[in-house]
């Protein structure tokens, strides 16, 4: 074994030395070494070397002895995508991801008209809502091919080297290539078990389904008469941690449990891998017509409704759609068939658990679910109103996060050209202000404390610091050493300036620097100080809200690519600034201009802190959105939760009369 290893890395190195030699015109980028590619290579022509994007593993080096049999050298590119540009100084990994979104609308659209059974359903569910969902279904398929052609264009200087990646058997390849003229685009035919991957796309969506239906209380069955109040109810999926505590961000924050509303029930379904609040909170939730149910009511809720006309014609439709797909011979007709039928078996639990729960009004936060989707279909066909509301600083048009339901509660009247393409978009948008522009109320004392804990420490100046994301491959935005290097950047100013603090607020509990960085010096020695601190509670997402944070703080620090904890804080009165590192491109830039809050990178920003601080008159309004808030949020009262139970309220009444 140690003989074959040591021939082996004397080969690799053979190879690594002679490489130069083969670098000429034949340079080609890859994206990933594989027995497909190297099929494709070894009966091409005029190829003296290829760059791989990713990693060369064992498995690569062996290949890539078969390549240099050939003549053809190979190497292994080395970057991480969020540290690349494009000559406007936009990120590669951004405008990648603007693309993946551009072409899944297109493609979308191509998919639906292409298949008769899919035009023909996505005409009677009506607005476009199943093209939405493919597009859905795309969006981060074709992230794959845009990504990884714009890092091999950053990569060789922008010059017209071929960039081989596999063919895409999902959409149009076209669509690609069109995307991106400059880039020499070349797809070679991955070999794909297309049989059995349909067979593991049924074999999944079967074993998701029984567990869906059995999820919950598996040893208690509903009894008769289950869900049959008078009283309508509103139908919501979970979506965060479940809270009777308001000064925590979870659900659902919108009611005011002091003045329980009799007039409707609200139910949660616990669809999502989130925790449900402790017994004691449940008991609060309960008195004020607040349930969780467990998915297993989609059993009962089934047998029902199992004679209900509505019900029984989507069944009829998916079968319709199942046969559809048994005698098709396209590969990619057939798994978008496989997906719509799917989403056609989830609106089928969902409209007969709100029938069984009477359920009036269907309100959703986390458009992107496939649930979601599932209920803009059946809710019109069985009197169900259906309401979305914003809930991020949305900034560029993304699939993901857009909606057709009935009503779309935005912050604003801007984000109307965010949420909506030519051809797909909500019945109706209304402003209501900023969603959790009421928190403060809830987390002010919460805050006092804390930055009592930091003025005692000697913090004069506070600063607080969001964080939106840390990735830990080669294909993310936000690396491990950006982000440690911004965090040592504010721990070394706690440890220069005794009258310095830094108060941490992560989005995602698993991003916590304490988790990410236990053994840090640096940070360590900040903590000690006691003029550093770290905000974090929940399981999943950090469920301290910005505010909290904000109000701790003199200055906000967020990043231009996610924003929303930015806008919060700015709506609490708290000086905020975003750092753009990644050279961002949003449909805000016009705006944010307008006002001292862009920053090209932590130094530049600190600078600007120390003139600000020093009393520099060309500071003086660092951070400060007076006069730009107001794009952002229509109201700016506090009252966005007062004003979304205002608009379930009417559409219950409006049932009732």
């Amino acid at each position: 074994m140690v003989i074959h290893q040591v021939l082996y890395n004397f080969v690799i190195i053979f190879m690594r030395n002679n490489i130069q030699k083969k670098i000429g015109n034949g340079l080609i980028y890859l994206d990933v070494l594989n027995f497909s590619s190297v099929f494709s290579l070894i009966w091409s022509k005029d190829i003296t070397h290829v760059i791989s994007l990713e990693k060369l593993g064992l498995m690569q080096n062996i290949l890539s002895i078969a390549l240099y049999l050939k003549g053809i050298s190979v190497t292994e590119a080395s970057f991480f995508s969020g540290d690349l540009k494009l000559s406007d100084n936009q990120s590669v990994m951004l405008k990648a991801q603007t693309l993946a979104g551009e072409i899944s609308f297109s493609a979308a659209e191509q998919v639906v008209h292409s298949e008769s059974v899919l035009k023909k359903y996505n005409k009677l569910y009506g607005r476009n809502t199943i093209q939405l969902f493919i597009a859905k279904q795309l969006y981060y398929y074709i992230a794959y091919w845009t990504i990884r052609a714009m890092v091999a264009h950053v990569l060789s200087d922008g010059v017209c080297t071929e960039v081989w990646l596999k063919k895409p058997y999902q959409l149009n390849s076209q669509l690609i290539v069109d995307k991106l003229p400059e880039i020499n685009v070349k797809f070679y035919s991955a070999r794909i078990p297309f049989f059995y991957n349909l067979i593991k796309i049924l074999l999944l969506d079967f074993v998701r389904d029984m567990r869906l239906i059995t999820r919950g209380r598996r040893k208690k069955n509903y009894k008769e008469g289950f869900g049959f109040s008078v009283k309508p109810s509103v139908l919501m999926m979970q979506e965060d941690n479940i809270h009777a505590d308001l000064s925590l961000r979870g659900q659902p924050h919108w009611l005011d449990l002091s003045k329980p509303n009799d007039l409707f029930d609200t139910y949660i379904l616990e669809l999502l891998s989130y925790k449900v609040s402790k017994i004691k909170d449940r008991e609060l939730l309960k008195q004020a017509n607040i349930e969780t149910i467990s998915t297993s009511i989609f059993r009962f809720a089934l047998k029902c409704m199992k004679k209900n006309d509505k019900i029984r014609q989507l069944r009829k439709n998916r079968y319709s759609i199942y046969l559809a797909a048994l005698i098709s011979g396209n590969y990619s007709s057939t798994f978008y068939l496989l997906r719509v039928a799917a989403l056609l078996r989830h609106a089928e639990l969902m409209g007969a658990a709100a029938l069984l729960l009477k359920s009036k009004v269907f309100l959703v936060r986390e458009t992107y679910s496939c649930f979601s989707d599932a209920m803009m279909l059946i809710a019109p066909k069985i009197n169900i109103t259906t309401i979305a509301y914003q809930y991020s600083n949305m900034n560029i048009i993304t699939p993901f996060m857009m909606t057709t339901a009935d009503k779309f509660l935005i912050f604003s009247d801007l984000y109307k050209s965010v949420f909506q393409t030519d051809h797909i978009k909500p019945r109706e948008f209304i402003s209501v202000g900023y969603l959790y522009d009421g928190v403060s109320e809830f987390v002010r004392k919460k805050a006092i404390i804390h930055q009592k804990s930091l003025r005692q420490a000697g913090a004069n100046f506070i600063v607080c610091y969001f964080d939106e994301t840390v990735q830990h491959d080669r294909w993310g935005l936000v690396s491990k050493d950006d982000h440690l290097r911004e965090l040592h950047t504010l721990a070394q100013c706690v440890l220069d300036d005794q009258s310095f603090g830094v108060v941490v607020k992560s989005q995602f509990m698993f991003n916590s620097p304490s988790k990410l960085y236990p053994d840090d010096k640096l940070l360590k020695k900040a903590i000690q100080t006691g003029r550093y601190l770290e905000l974090k509670e929940g399981f999943h997402r950090n469920d301290i809200y910005p505010s909290e944070a904000a109000l701790i703080a003199d200055l906000c620090i967020s990043h231009k690519f996610g924003a929303t904890a930015a806008l919060e804080a700015a709506i609490a009165g708290v000086k905020t600034v975003l750092l753009d590192s990644y050279g961002v491109k949003t449909l805000f830039d016009s705006i944010y201009c307008k006002a001292d809050i862009e920053y090209k990178n932590i130094d530049l920003l600190m600078r600007a802190i120390a003139n600000y601080r020093q009393g520099d008159i060309s500071s003086k309004n660092l951070g400060d959105w007076s006069n730009i808030i107001h794009y952002f949020d229509s109201y700016l009262d506090g009252n966005a939760a007062v004003r979304l139970r205002k608009e379930v309220v009417t559409c219950i009444n409006d049932t009732l009369s």
